[in-house]
C-alpha cells in the first residue's frame, strides 16, 4: 500500500544496493578489512577510544591516545607499519608506556619481547640490575617457582635465592640416597 501511496520508493532492493554500493567502497578504499595490520589499528582504537573495551583503563583510561594520522588514515599506518619491520609475527609497542601511539613512540617486536613489558610483570634486582623475574631465571636455567618462594616466602634476598645450587640426590642401588653432587674430600 505505501508503495502506491508515493511515500516508499522501493520494496527494500534499494537499500540493498546503497549498502552493497557503500561496503564496495569502503573495501576499495584500503582491501585490508580482515588482514592482521588492521585488526591491529582496530584494536588500538578499541583500548583508547570504546570505555566498554576491556582493556580500556589500562589505555584510554589512562589517557593514551592515537595520533591523528593514524586514528584517521588507515593507509598512513599501514605505510609507517611497513617502512619499519612490520612482519606477521611481531606486535605493536609503545616505547614509552605512558606515552601515546605514534610513530615517534612505537616499533614493532615479538610476542616474548612483549610479555616482558607489562606493568605486571614482577621485577627484581640482581647483583646491581634491574631484570624482569621470568626473564632472569630462564636465563640462568633455574625453577621460578622455587626460587621466587625462596625470596618471597623465605625470605631470601636475590642474589642469594637465583645463586643457590641445591643437592642433587639419587637412590643408590640398595634403595639408599647418596648425594650427587656432594664432594668429599680425601685425606
Amino acid at each position: 500500500m505505501k508503495l502506491f501511496s508515493g511515500r516508499t520508493i522501493s520494496c527494500g532492493c534499494a537499500k540493498v544496493e546503497r549498502m552493497k554500493t557503500y561496503t564496495d567502497i569502503y573495501r576499495k578504499k584500503h582491501g585490508d578489512t580482515g588482514k592482521r595490520l588492521y585488526y591491529i589499528l582496530s584494536g588500538m582504537k578499541r583500548r583508547c577510544y570504546s570505555p566498554s573495551d576491556k582493556d580500556y583503563h589500562n589505555y584510554g583510561g589512562r589517557g593514551i591516545r592515537i595520533c591523528d594520522e593514524w586514528r584517521n588514515d588507515y593507509s598512513v599506518f599501514k605505510e609507517w607499519a611497513l617502512s619499519h619491520g612490520y612482519e606477521d609475527n611481531l606486535t605493536i609497542e609503545r616505547i614509552d608506556v605512558n606515552g601515546d601511539y605514534c610513530p615517534e613512540n612505537c616499533k614493532w617486536i615479538t610476542h616474548g619481547e612483549q610479555s616482558l613489558n607489562t606493568r605486571t610483570n614482577y621485577h627484581v634486582i640482581y647483583r646491581g640490575k634491574d631484570y624482569v623475574f621470568a626473564q632472569l631465571c630462564k636465563e640462568k636455567g633455574i625453577k621460578y617457582h622455587s626460587t621466587y618462594n625462596r625470596i618471597n616466602v623465605y625470605g631470601w634476598s636475590v642474589e642469594k635465592a637465583v645463586d643457590y645450587k641445591p643437592l642433587l640426590i639419587e637412590k643408590n642401588h640398595t634403595g639408599g640416597f647418596i648425594q650427587k653432587n656432594h664432594r668429599c674430600q680425601v685425606k
